[in-house]
């Protein structure tokens, strides 16, 4: 499963190497959570989680940021200065 890899790769390197996961959209805001909550509670600190949900799903990432503590970042939905501001 996902979560004993990620969390044998961060033991394997901690303290000397930041983990990023990208999900690549591939989840759902709730599944984000639940995923991202599991490797919290195991004492894994990602970086962040790059592009959790669809690029368009601004109220999914509004969702795992309020539940998360790991950082999201949405750069699937950034292709210029204006979808940053």
């Amino acid at each position: 499963m996902i979560y004993e890899r990620v969390k044998a790769i961060y033991a394997a390197v901690a303290g000397k190497a930041l983990i990023r996961l990208d999900a690549n959209q591939g989840w759902t805001a709730k599944e984000a959570v639940y995923a991202l909550r599991k490797l919290e509670d195991a004492g894994v600190r990602l970086e962040l989680v790059e592009q959790p949900v669809k690029a368009y799903d601004l109220d999914g990432l509004k969702y795992i940021t309020e539940r998360v503590h790991t950082p999201v970042m949405a750069d699937e939905s950034s292709f210029g200065p204006r979808e940053v501001i």
